[in-house]
Parts: C-alpha cells; structure tokens; sequence
C-alpha cells in the first residue's frame, strides 16, 4: 500500500513539474513583437535572432528540455539525500539512498555535458545558417558598441 502512495506521490510531482514548463513552451508562441529586438540592435547587443524558423525552435526546445531533465537529477538529488537522512540504523536504505545519489550526479554530469555540448553546436550551426547575427564583431570591424565621446575644450 506505501509503495502506491509513493508512486502516485511521484505521478502527481511530476504532473505538476511537467505543467509548470509548458509555461517555457508556451511563452514564444504567445509573444508579440514590440520591437525590443530593434532596441538590442541601437544598445548594441547583438544575437538576437533576425528570424525564428524552425531550427531557431527546436533548439531552444532541445535544450529546455535537457534543462528541466537536469532540475529533476538535482530533485532526485534531494529526495535521495532525504532519503538517507531519516534512512537511521537501516543499512538497507542508506545503501540505497546512496546507490541514487551516485545515480544522481552521474546523470546530472550527463546532461550538464549534454547541454554544453549542444549550445555550442547549435550556436555554431545557427550561425552558420545566418539564423543569429555573431555577438561580437568580428577583429578591425567597427561595432555597434563604438562610442565616440565628445572633447569639450
């Protein structure tokens, strides 16, 4: 009967976790422009992107998706270390309390890796596809960041 309870505890947790971040998901389709990508240009700040096609989108799906992968190895994580906290006297549950957070922060290793690993191949090919405009000028270039400052004499 416990292990029914904890599994519709877990089921209910991560219901919830999954709901909350379609928030992430939701929030570009639901976005208007209101021309602070014109404002990013005039201030300087570049890599914005110039248009959102589909790579743009699943990028950023992919990689939210690894983020909120890494939030539940940290939730683990801590249920784990919970876990061993009240495990007391019995060998058993600290073994196994153990046993997940070893699991735990090897799988975080993984996808903080894998996260890496994808930001910076799908920057390399966004700009390569002239998705995003490079965020900093590139050597002897004028940047948008140039400011000449007026001598009074």
């Amino acid at each position: 009967m416990e292990k029914q309870s904890k599994n519709k505890t877990l089921l209910v947790a991560f219901a919830v976790t999954l709901l909350m971040s379609a928030a992430f998901f939701v929030a570009p389709v639901l976005a208007v422009e209101t021309g602070l990508d014109t404002t990013a240009g005039v201030a300087g700040l570049k890599g914005t992107a110039v248009s959102g096609g589909l790579g743009l989108i699943v990028a950023k799906l992919i990689q939210q998706l690894i983020a909120i992968i890494g939030v539940i190895f940290v939730a683990i994580m801590v249920y784990s270390g919970f876990r061993w906290m009240t495990a007391g006297d019995s060998e058993e549950n600290i073994n196994e309390a153990k046993g997940l957070i070893r699991n735990a922060v090897i799988g975080l290793a993984i996808v903080l890796a894998a996260y890496s690993i994808t930001s910076y191949v799908i920057d390399t090919v966004l700009l390569g596809t002239g998705t995003v405009q490079p965020s900093v000028p590139a050597a002897g270039e004028p940047g948008e960041t140039d400011v000449e400052v007026p001598i009074n004499s």
